[in-house]
């Protein structure tokens, strides 16, 4: 009990000197450790990376990590915006439903971002290039921000093609299916905010030869990006289907809505593009999504303007930015 006492005063004085801080996390009873006897060789950038198990606590840490740091929108009445393209948009209206990109098939630097966060701050031999890349596979994504006038995303995004910003409002959540997925603000980090979860690690590794287990690391990863990203404002909307065991438990949807889980949420690959994705519609039991305002830039002309107005309700905003991609 005296080694479990010194484990979480260790846990908790490096989260007291982070830029987290707060009430104490962890006490000893909190403290439990894996049964395995043998020695594994989990070598993390520290000299002697053997352990004989590793320390757990009971996930509180994952819990603040995912739950406290980070601003929940799951009943934010708010208008998000995501800006696509023009033939991509149209998609949207004629289908009635939206198209989560996984991880592996958003862009390069947001894959990169995932990959970037596990690398140094994991410490977790699970997490090898083998297992982010399957991962990635896994996780679903719709990117959203919260202003329609972002200058940069017209520039960057539409600079050759003609683009449009939807403005979407995610309504009637059902608080019995809110555990199915996330819907987060993206943690912006100069990549030493977690520099406290190293430090832990290294002290017990010097003190007991022991690492802390820390559940929740993958769970921030999905919505981590550096500082240099922070002009984006993204706010995502998760369905992940590596950690959240509700998203496997089939017969647990069916006790509350009365079907199937694969009714409305099933991952799909497109072989001619390589890419994993998954479609869900707006009149779904999550929550039903209301389109509200059409921005569309300046390359999009009348022709496909009067187009998206004849797809969408009569009550659904649709103009032209005019003020942009200057």
């Amino acid at each position: 009990m005296q080694e479990n006492i010194e484990i979480s005063k260790i846990i908790n004085k490096h989260i007291s000197t982070s830029n987290y801080n707060g009430e104490i996390l962890v006490n000893e009873t909190d403290i439990n450790f894996d049964e395995r006897s043998d020695t594994i060789n989990w070598s993390f950038n520290l000299n002697g990376g053997c352990f004989k198990y590793s320390v757990k606590s009971n996930d509180k840490l994952a819990e603040f990590l995912t739950n406290t740091i980070v601003k929940n929108r799951k009943l934010d009445s708010n208008t998000f915006y995501h800006y696509i393209p023009l033939e991509f948009g149209l998609n949207i209206f004629e289908r009635n439903e939206l198209q989560f990109s996984s991880l592996s098939s958003l862009t390069k630097n947001d894959s990169a971002e995932y990959s970037e966060f596990l690398k140094l701050y994991s410490h977790n031999p699970a997490f090898n290039g083998s297992h982010i890349s399957a991962a990635k596979n896994k996780i679903f994504i719709f990117c959203l921000t919260n202003k329609f006038d972002n200058q940069k995303f017209w520039n960057e995004y539409f600079k050759d093609t003609p683009g449009l910003c939807i403005g979407f409002k995610f309504e009637k959540a059902d608080e019995r299916l809110l555990g199915f997925y996330e819907f987060l603000d993206v943690l912006y980090d100069d990549t030493n905010n977690f520099d406290f979860i190293n430090y832990i690690q290294e002290e017990l590794h010097q003190k007991y030869c022991k690492r802390l287990f820390i559940g929740g690391i993958n769970r921030i990863a999905r919505h981590y990006k550096r500082t240099k990203y922070a002009w984006e404002r993204e706010t995502r909307l998760i369905f992940d289907f590596l950690e959240n065991n509700k998203l496997h438990q089939t017969s647990f949807f069916n006790g509350i809505m009365g079907t199937n889980l694969e009714t409305y949420l099933q991952p799909e690959f497109d072989k001619e593009n390589n890419r994993h994705y998954m479609r869900i519609k707006f009149n779904n039991p999550f929550f039903k999504i209301k389109i509200c305002e059409i921005i569309c830039g300046k390359k999009v002309d009348d022709k496909h303007i009067d187009e998206i107005k004849s797809l969408v309700p009569n009550d659904v905003k649709v103009w032209r930015l005019t003020d942009v991609e200057k």
